[in-house]
């Protein structure tokens, strides 16, 4: 019976999540790539340029990662994301976004009206869910400190991402990796210190979830 309960509510969450996470994602999909087509931008380039943004991809993730769970339990992409190591690794990537607007970019970015709504949804509120749902529901048995390696994978490929295609179109998502303002040698020293700082909340992270393991998850 705890069991059944617990499964039942962690649906419950789960799908709450992946609704805000999507209504988020998609929302500023269609308050963005009209403006970015208004400034000349095609209809794709659009697409890409916003999808270049890491606050933008790992809400996504978040999104897909929880409807695969929920709806394709059974599929290989379902079971990949119900693993805690997976869970726990979009958590990561989840609280990077949130810190980094919220103590960096915050005051160098004025929105208003629905894109400052939008901006609370992705950078706050996206978060915080997903965070009191990995710390109050999700079982922490299977968090292995091997696992942290293959955690820094994804924000790696980003930061070799933007920085190439910054090369080619001259566009940086985040000043941190302007390369036309600071240089590669700056711009790989910030990355160096991006990927510390991933790799510190990933041990933070397994740390957490391995003290937790012997607490039972809210029922």
């Amino acid at each position: 019976m705890i069991h059944q309960n617990y499964t039942y509510k962690n649906s419950i969450a789960t799908a709450i999540i992946a609704a805000v996470a999507w209504f988020a994602v998609i929302m500023q999909f269609l308050i963005s790539v009209p403006e970015y087509m208004q400034k000349g931008e095609t209809l794709a380039g659009s697409i890409v340029h916003l999808a270049s943004y890491f606050t933008i991809l790992t809400n996504i993730l978040v999104a897909v990662s929880l409807t695969s769970v929920l709806l394709f339990p059974k599929t290989f992409v379902g079971r990949f994301f119900a693993k805690i190591s997976s869970a726990t690794a979009i958590a990561v990537y989840i609280t990077i976004v949130c810190l980094v607007y919220n103590l960096v970019l915050r005051p160098f970015w004025s929105a208003k009206g629905i894109f400052k709504t939008n901006d609370e949804l992705l950078h706050v509120v996206v978060p915080a869910l997903y965070l009191l749902n990995w710390f109050f529901f999700l079982p922490k048995k299977g968090l292995v400190w091997r696992a942290l390696p293959y955690w820094l994978i994804f924000p790696l490929c980003y930061l070799f991402y933007v920085i190439i295609r910054g090369t080619f179109t001259g566009f940086y998502p985040y000043f941190f990796v302007d390369v036309k303002t600071f240089g590669y040698a700056t711009v790989a020293l910030n990355a160096f210190v991006l990927l510390i700082v991933f790799a510190l909340f990933c041990a933070l992270f397994i740390w957490l979830g391995r003290k937790m393991i012997s607490r039972k998850p809210f029922s």
